[in-house]
């Protein structure tokens, strides 16, 4: 799903996913963009796409063409918040293209979505990572407090808290 290259500057919004494997380009694109940044280790593919599209418009096929299987201990999964973290380095500049510079309204925005984005992943992590799973709802009650009244947060509370022999 994605619009337009500013799309990408709202790398939280669960309306914008572009999956790395169902990502395909030609030669002249990446030749053009230049090399992946470095100095990035999670976010590159993103960044990389911000540059490409400078030049060169995205198409959406409506095929599946990839599937993307999750390993919990890949290190995406394993960081996700260094994900984030190396996603606003890289587009934080761009915000005040977005929605007229509106930036309170982006920020708002962007609390919700991260809100959201840690509470799935402490629902996905919740049977065999408890902890890490309480840490995230603690991040997600941080970035949204609001979103304690999520349908989602009753059922990781019972998952993380329900403590039995095996750790």
């Amino acid at each position: 799903r994605f619009c337009s290259r500013l799309d990408l500057v709202r790398w939280w919004s669960s309306d914008v996913r572009l999956h790395q494997p169902a990502v395909f380009f030609r030669r002249e694109a990446a030749l053009e963009a230049g090399s992946v940044r470095e100095d990035l280790h999670l976010a590159m593919d993103y960044e990389l796409w911000w540059r490409m599209s400078e030049k060169f418009n995205f198409r959406y096929i409506p095929q599946v063409l990839a599937i993307q299987h999750r390993q919990p201990d890949s290190k995406t999964i394993r960081s996700w918040a260094s994900v984030l973290v190396e996603r606003e380095k890289s587009f934080s500049p761009y915000y005040s293209l977005i929605d007229g510079g509106d930036l309170p309204a982006l920020m708002q925005e962007k609390r919700r979505e991260l809100g959201r984005s840690y509470l799935l992943q402490a629902y996905a992590l919740a049977p065999t990572r408890r902890l890490d799973a309480i840490r995230l709802l603690g991040k997600s009650f941080r970035e949204w407090p609001q979103g304690i009244r999520e349908m989602r947060w009753p059922g990781i509370l019972k998952k993380t808290l329900a403590w039995s022999s095996t750790p």
